[in-house]
């Protein structure tokens, strides 16, 4: 099944959008060119990551607590967070983001 995430003209190299689908939040970034698809919330204390995250040199940084994930698996570098973030695979046709499911 795919889901329109957005238009991948909102998508900026290097800056986190938040995309709601349903009552579902996701991050979605572009990165080297590629498309990335998560949570939208650090699993160490759920800050959303769109709104308080940056991405830094590959890693995804979660300004409330100083966790830093793999911009590309979503696993945790350092800070207190040890659990990876959940990755979703998309699609990209045309200028549409699809969340594949």
């Amino acid at each position: 099944m795919r889901s329109v995430l957005c238009d991948l003209s909102q998508v900026a190299e290097g800056e986190i959008r938040e995309v709601r689908l349903g009552e579902r939040v996701f991050m979605v970034f572009r990165y080297q060119g590629h498309i990335h698809v998560y949570d939208a919330f650090c699993t160490h204390r759920r800050c959303n990551l769109a709104r308080m995250g940056k991405l830094d040199e590959g890693k995804i940084v979660c300004t409330c607590h100083d966790s830093e994930f793999d911009a590309e698996t979503g696993k945790p570098l350092s800070g207190p967070s040890r659990k990876p973030l959940t990755k979703y695979r998309s699609q990209v046709e045309g200028d549409k983001v699809f969340l594949v499911e």
